[in-house]
């Protein structure tokens, strides 16, 4: 990295003000988009599209047992905390489980185009295109486009929430034998406070961990954004080369997005009408002062795009926009 390569203040200062010159392009994308997955996630919780547990204080179950019980008509799961002083339950039955799971294919079907096409309005716009509020809907139209959208969430999306859930085990497992007993150890005794320490930082690593790997993937989006007509082969050669070298700086500059990540959750998605595209275009001014450092440092023609050269042999793209070039 060259001396010249911008402080991420310095580049979330620039998309701020890029956010607000490009708002009229794609704010009534990111509009359909917060709505269609509020009313998703207000279904999820409200009507019992989830899977819930809950916690309950220890006096009013003084007779729970630790243990999983499987039954014809679906599980329970039952962790005695006697540490902390309550009771964690878990009660499903097989349809509740199936509904949950239908659902969550329904939102992946109908929320990924529609992710992928805010963040190729995103893109056009901050390559000074003006793109009309119908091209989102080419994503849901190709088939070619509606297929990788689905691919991607599916590889980055759901792939990464899952791996984080098995880097972070090995911490909430600690956890759960502290608390419920099984360890053995006097909650007044040091050790206690050491081997929960402990099970803490197991649980933050896993998450930087798995943190560190959604942000080497999540290019892969923007790739497929602003070159619609890759497959996802050439999707992932070159988002996966667009942060090559620079990948400690990528993830510390998408870390420090941690509080409007939080503030986002909290708000169920609300915010992300500021946040997502905040993040988005402040992204792609870091990708391409990686493309222009990296060509410094080659002694090459400097390129403005993050690497995403090649153009597809033949585009299929309906809009009156054609994909940008990204060319050396």
């Amino acid at each position: 990295m060259t001396r010249n390569f911008p402080r991420g203040r310095e580049l979330k200062i620039e998309g701020k003000f890029l956010m607000a010159r490009t708002m009229g392009i794609w704010m009534k994308v990111l509009v359909l988009f917060v709505v269609l997955n509020g009313i998703f996630l207000l279904c999820q919780y409200r009507y019992g599209f989830a899977l819930g547990w809950v916690t309950v204080p220890i006096q009013d179950f003084a007779g729970a047992v630790t243990g999983f019980t499987l039954s014809p008509e679906g599980f329970e799961l039952i962790i005695r905390l006697d540490a902390a002083g309550l009771v964690f339950a878990c009660a499903q039955t097989f349809d509740q489980v199936l509904r949950v799971l239908l659902f969550a294919a329904l939102g992946l079907v109908l929320l990924s185009p529609l992710k992928l096409g805010v963040f190729r309005h995103l893109w056009l716009g901050f390559q000074g295109e003006n793109p009309s509020f119908g091209t989102v809907f080419q994503w849901y139209k190709r088939p070619a486009l509606f297929v990788k959208s689905i691919a991607l969430e599916l590889m980055v999306g759901v792939g990464c929430y899952v791996l984080s859930l098995i880097l972070v085990a090995p911490g909430s497992i600690l956890s759960l034998m502290l608390y419920s007993g099984t360890l053995n150890i006097d909650t007044t005794s040091g050790l206690f406070d050491m081997v929960s320490l402990l099970a803490i930082g197991l649980n933050v690593l896993g998450g930087l961990i798995a943190f560190y790997l959604l942000c080497t993937l999540y290019p892969l989006y923007y790739c497929l954004a602003a070159q619609p007509d890759y497959s996802l082969g050439q999707v992932i050669q070159k988002g996966l080369l667009s942060t090559r070298g620079y990948r400690k700086e990528f993830f510390l500059f998408r870390l420090s997005f941690l509080p409007w990540y939080i503030f986002s959750r909290i708000s169920f998605g609300t915010l992300e009408l500021y946040v997502l595209p905040y993040l988005t275009l402040s992204t792609y001014l870091f990708l391409q002062a990686v493309a222009v450092d990296r060509q410094e440092q080659e002694g090459g023609s400097l390129s403005q795009t993050p690497g995403w050269e090649e153009e597809p042999q033949e585009s299929e793209w309906e809009d009156q926009t054609s994909p940008p070039d990204w060319e050396d």
